[in-house]
Formats: C-alpha cells, structure tokens, sequence
C-alpha cells in the first residue's frame, strides 16, 4: 500500500494566519501553506565565546521588554528581519509533520513446509517536535537532564552543539527552535512469523501448524 495527502489553506475565516499552542510547540496554519506546520527559532550553533557573541550586536528580548546582550554559549539564533533583537517577530517554519507518502508493505516466503510472513510500515518526509529533549536538555531547573548536557558548553572557545546551564534560562536557550525538530521518516518491522506446517497422520486431526 502506498498513500499520499497534499493539502493547501485557502481560506480562514478572514484570518491571514492562526497560531497553536500546544505541548510547548508553536504551531501556524496560514493561507497558502499545508496545514499545522511547526513555527520558530532556527538556530545556528552556539556561540563559542563571549566575544563571538558580543560581535553579534544581538540582544534577546524578555517577556517584561528588556533587552539582555547573548553571551558565550548561548544558542545563535538566526535574526531574521536584520534588526539586532531576538524576539518573536524572528519565527519562521522549520518542520512540516505532514509526511511526502506513507505506507506499508507484506511479504510471504514459502519452502516446503516452513513459511516466513512479515509486514512493515513507513513514513517518509515527515519532521516531528521531541518534547522529551526539550525538557531533558533545557538546563534550567531542577528536572534530571539527558547526557547530552554532559558536552554543554562550559568555558570560552569550546566548540558544542549544546548551550551553557543557566537557572531560569534567561536567554531562553530552550525555546521552541529547530534544535527540537526531528526527521520523521522510518521503516518499522510490525509483525513477523515463521510457521512450519507438521506432517500429520491422524484420523482425528487434519493438520498443524507452529508458528
């Protein structure tokens, strides 16, 4: 089997664009696009040291509308508009969660008495949001960590994939970005059996099979 959608926004009631808010993710149906795409940060690295990240001239806004300068090791995040500050107008889409096809696909292998049946699904193009890194990687509070904070970025000129830790996450590292976007795609193995059909002579059995 072999399956595919294609959808497109035509209309929404008059709106130009809706935003959802769900599961820490932030997601944008808008005209002309597919439906539900993931909207955020993109990223691009981590700064290396503090005065990489001075050079920048980029400042983070809070949510009381201060501005705060970014420091070695926090996330690059990519200003979007060109003017110097971080904030919410900087989202874009990284990921669709609408795959490019989906299916699935059976085989049966006979010999003699012996048979292997198996069936596999799959995606392909789909991008997913790994919530469970965000909170295992967020570095902020007291919650346990994965081993990926083990290589976060500690002194100037370290060269990492993961930001400092910092209470409270004043930078706001953590934020929905594409450093939580994923690759969707897989081919799973759902069911496989190998049977062999015994050889009975019996009046009272027709026939058997183990599997």
């Amino acid at each position: 089997t072999y399956s595919l959608n294609r959808n497109k926004i035509v209309n929404l009631g008059g709106n130009a664009q809706l935003l959802t808010q769900y599961g820490g993710a932030t997601i944008i149906t808008q005209i002309g696009q597919a439906a539900n795409l993931f909207y955020g940060y993109q990223t691009n690295g981590v700064y290396e040291s503090q005065a990489a990240a001075q050079a920048t001239g980029l400042s983070n806004k809070t949510a009381d509308g201060a501005f705060i300068p970014f420091q070695g090791g926090d996330m690059k995040f990519v200003d979007q508009n060109g003017n110097k500050v971080i904030d919410e107008n900087d989202r874009t889409v990284i990921g669709n969660p609408n795959p490019d096809f989906v299916g699935s696909f059976s085989n049966k292998l006979s010999y003699q008495r012996w048979t292997l049946d198996a069936l596999f699904t799959f995606s392909y193009g789909n991008d997913i949001y790994n919530s469970t890194r965000a909170v295992l990687e967020s570095m902020s509070g007291y919650d346990n960590q994965s081993l990926a904070a083990v290589n976060r970025w500690r002194v100037d000129g370290q060269v990492t994939k993961t930001p400092r830790a910092s209470w409270g996450d004043p930078a706001r590292n953590s934020r929905f970005s594409d450093r939580w976007i994923e690759d969707g795609s897989y081919l799973k193995l759902r069911s496989l059996s190998l049977s062999y059909n015994v050889p009975i002579k019996a009046n009272f059995i027709r026939s058997a099979t183990v599997y």
